[in-house]
């Protein structure tokens, strides 16, 4: 299922000693419920992205190659369920805004806060396992409305049949 653990978190970032602390706070949460990988080249993670389930993004908005405001309009336009965490040195509103504007489920600000950053994982996954929860239980529903239909079919047919 795709809600399902463990998530799977990509990191993009140009700076690999960003890269490096951000692998670093994920492995002191991460446990058997997140595996991550990590990132330097936008266009190659993309694909990675294109191609397994990924449940969460985290992005810098400021790429040598690419804009990292586009990755979080192409993740989203893939409409896989991914949430997209933006990371700027830019602290101004705008920049905040925009990445608001374009879907970006988090925004956080360079220095990354370990704090801030573990927090902000924490609350993407508790997101996914509240639509896990939310489609487990729709399945579960409609599985037992089929079999109820089911048994009011045969016990029609039976009748039919006396």
């Amino acid at each position: 299922m795709i809600f399902s653990r463990p998530f799977r978190i990509v990191i993009i970032d140009d700076d690999e000693s960003i890269l490096n602390l951000l692998w670093k706070y994920l492995s002191q949460i991460s446990g058997d419920e997140i595996t991550f990988s990590a990132f330097t080249e936008p266009e190659e993670a993309m694909a990675f992205v294109e191609q397994h389930q990924v449940h969460i993004v985290i992005t810098d908005l400021h790429l040598e190659d690419r804009n990292g405001a586009d990755i979080i309009t192409r993740c989203l336009k893939m409409e896989k369920g991914i949430q997209v965490i933006a990371l700027s040195g830019d602290d101004r509103l705008l920049t905040a805004i925009d990445c608001f504007n374009r879907g970006a489920k988090y925004f956080l600000n360079k220095p990354v806060d370990k704090e801030a950053f573990q927090e902000t994982i924490k609350s993407c996954v508790d997101f996914l396992d509240l639509w896990h929860k939310l489609l487990k239980n729709k399945l579960s529903s409609q599985s037992s409305r089929s079999k109820n239909e089911e048994e009011d079919k045969e016990k029609k047919e039976e009748l039919a049949l006396n």
